[in-house]
């Protein structure tokens, strides 16, 4: 990443170096911060460095990939350059900077357990230490717009910089009240931090001196093993939103059939689990037609049903399981009969050998019966399930295709499908998973500025 030739140009070499730019920034709030919070700010700095040292070490390593390589790269410097508008935004912000530097130990945790993630895994927990959609969303808007902000983090003084233009143009109220909802936004990361979903304190990485010891103490610990876990204990505590936007690159679409892509989507989802989740409309516009759907998760299992349900309305294919199985069944019960047949006009000889064959294919067919009707009744739920995944994800196939106008669809500000003459897949469901938005169930978003 910095220094090794890996096949890989590094951003060092690149022109900005999203390390150096998080160092400078960083040294810059930390000289005129109060001398009481300066150590937080050092914990930023160490976290940061951690990553970069992991990434360095991955790279040198020569079971290492120089795919894999890449991967690593793109994916952490995605998740820096993402969160870096927003700790523009929020440097002042103590709070917000020991979660950060929180969240930054748990990205430090994929790279120090890359060999033993797949892509898709990197991708997927990548994106979980993203920021949410709703403050990407903010950075993004009319108001907030920042356009480069590696730009502004170079300055001598990006956050006065950044406040005077803002100030100008939204006033001081305004502007503060964006701020708090940046924070809000993003209550996974400070959720992460109460709760010390890493097993480490941070107070453990505020000194330089204790870096690679704090590193080592890190190999021990596996990022899937930690979050997936961390997800179950927490399930009374938040739940999961997930932003869907629905567009269409047509000013004046069939009203029946855009509002039934909206309907079917919708209702194919409610019927997952009309308790445990709700589907609202959070918005919508005009220029293209667009329509943006929240739907929100009250427990784990009715996310994952949701995404088998995406996943499979994706890309189209319908579940066979229980079918192969009988025909398994019926084809051992047609070997036997033939087997009979063939007896009939044998040697007695034979007839005996034969007859012994049979005999031991009868009893192999009725053990395989006796197994089939147990698996059934264990799985009679199970085939209740993928029948009723069937008929949803047909329905919401049915509305896509039904749509007379190119579409495009995203979940989480990542691609779900995008419909221009030929269907487009786009992220994994993991990675839409992951970029969900985790809410406090208490009513308390996050920390106030």
């Amino acid at each position: 990443m910095s220094t090794k030739q890996i096949g890989v140009k590094p951003d060092s070499k690149e022109g900005d170096n999203i390390f150096d730019t998080y160092f400078n920034l960083i040294e810059k709030n930390q000289l005129v911060a109060a001398s009481i919070d300066r150590p937080v700010y050092n914990t930023l700095v160490n976290s940061v460095t951690i990553v970069e040292r992991n990434l360095l070490d991955a790279s040198q390593r020569k079971k290492t990939s120089i795919k894999r390589i890449k991967i690593l790269n793109d994916n952490v410097n995605k998740v820096l350059k993402e969160w870096l508008p927003i700790l523009t935004l929020l440097s002042k912000n103590i709070d917000f900077i020991k979660a950060l530097a929180y969240n930054f130990i748990g990205l430090s945790l994929i790279v120090n357990n890359n060999q033993g993630l797949d892509e898709q895994d990197i991708e997927k927990y990548s994106e979980y230490l993203s920021p949410s959609v709703e403050s990407m969303e903010l950075i993004n808007s009319g108001d907030l717009a920042m356009p480069n902000a590696l730009h502004y983090a170079t300055r001598s003084n990006p956050y006065f910089e950044i406040v005077n233009n803002l100030h100008h143009s939204m006033g001081m109220g305004d502007f503060h009240v964006v701020l708090q909802k940046l924070v809000d936004a993003n209550f996974k990361i400070f959720y992460n931090l109460d709760y010390l979903s890493y097993k480490i304190s941070l107070n453990d990485i505020q000194e330089d001196t204790q870096l690679e010891q704090v590193r080592k103490s890190l190999k021990k610990y596996n990022i899937v093993e930690l979050l997936e876990s961390f997800k179950l204990d927490s399930q009374e505590n938040v739940h999961t939103e997930w932003l869907i936007m629905i567009k269409t690159n047509n000013n004046h679409p069939d009203a029946v059939k855009f509002l039934n892509l909206i309907y079917t989507l919708s209702t194919a989802i409610k019927y997952i689990d009309d308790d445990e989740i709700s589907v609202t409309i959070d918005d919508w516009g005009n220029g293209s037609k667009w329509a943006k759907l929240r739907v929100r998760f009250n427990n784990l299992i009715a996310q994952e049903e949701t995404k088998e349900l995406l996943d499979k309305a994706r890309k189209a294919t319908e579940a066979e399981l229980f079918d192969k199985r009988i025909g398994e069944a019926d084809k051992l019960r047609s070997e036997a009969d033939k087997t009979a047949k063939e007896a009939a006009n044998m040697p007695a000889k034979e007839i005996a050998e034969e007859s012994n064959l049979l005999e031991l294919e009868m009893k192999k067919l009725e053990l395989f019966e006796k197994r089939i009707d147990i698996e059934f009744k264990i799985e009679d739920l199970k085939s209740k399930k993928i029948d009723n995944l069937n008929k949803l994800s047909n329905m919401i196939k049915d509305g896509l295709l039904a749509s007379d106008s190119n579409f495009q669809i995203q979940i989480n500000d990542l691609l779900y499908l995008k419909n221009y003459g030929t269907a487009n897949e786009g992220a994994s469901m993991n990675a839409i998973e992951s970029r969900a938005a985790l809410k406090s169930n208490f009513g308390d978003p996050g920390q106030s500025l």
